[in-house]
């Protein structure tokens, strides 16, 4: 300020804290930035309302806005597949939100959601040879991955994941005698996920039920094999 001022020697001797005045003036300056983003997000909004559709269809790959069916990614489909906006060369134009992005239920697994009962694939799509031919060798791999096309769901046909909970201090465990951590999201209710040095000993010693955590598998040179972190128990001895 004292740039704009020829006697500001004299006038910050009577000046009010600056620390103060800052606080002050946070509320007003906030509803001023508030006030601007507001201004840029309606102008943006109305330039994608007004932004006119491309003729080339190349344009459409990964538009921000519009979206051409043949372009989607083998993991994605439209739904709902409209309203149609116009056409391209033939092509009908969709609104970028319809395009949704699948996943297998493994992968929706790793979100904490399951895919409801009774639902049918929103597409299936094959496997590259190569990759399948080297996992299959192993049982060990997860269901996806023992099959030669994947099955890919939207999360319209979702639900959260419904595990079985802990009971009296007891780890609910699979067939294998052990939890699946895909993320901490899969945790059966009651449970935490330890990863601790010698955390197995631990337990035992305390006479704690714990399962193994599984957290996902290693390929190499062909093979498969589980990878294990840790153990889980239930949430009442996290702290033992």
């Amino acid at each position: 300020l004292y740039r704009y001022c020829l006697q500001w020697h004299r006038i910050v001797q009577g000046r009010v804290n600056p620390e103060w005045w800052e606080k002050v003036l946070a509320p007003l300056e906030q509803l001023e930035l508030a006030a601007t983003n507001d201004s840029e997000d309606m102008e943006l909004q109305t330039r994608a309302l007004t932004e006119p559709l491309p003729t080339n269809q190349q344009a459409y790959r990964d538009h921000h806005l519009y979206a051409l069916e043949k372009w989607l990614h083998k993991n994605q489909v439209l739904h709902p597949k409209g309203p149609v906006l116009g056409f391209c060369k033939g092509h009908p134009v969709y609104p970028r939100s319809c395009v949704q992005t699948l996943q297998s239920r493994h992968g929706w697994l790793t979100e904490g959601l399951q895919v409801r009962e009774n639902e049918s694939p929103a597409k299936i799509v094959t496997r590259p040879k190569r990759i399948f031919n080297s996992q299959s060798r192993e049982s060990n791999s997860n269901e996806d991955e023992l099959q030669a096309t994947t099955e890919l769901y939207g999360k319209w046909q979702l639900e959260p994941l419904q595990l079985p909970g802990a009971v009296n201090g007891i780890v609910p465990k699979n067939e294998r005698g052990q939890v699946d951590v895909w993320s901490e999201k899969c945790l059966p209710p009651g449970t935490v996920h330890l990863s601790k040095p010698r955390i197995f000993q631990v337990a035992k010693r305390l006479g704690i039920d714990y399962a193994p955590a599984m957290i996902g598998f290693d390929y190499r040179s062909g093979r498969c094999a589980p990878v294990y972190d840790g153990i889980v128990v239930c949430a009442e001895f996290k702290n033992a």
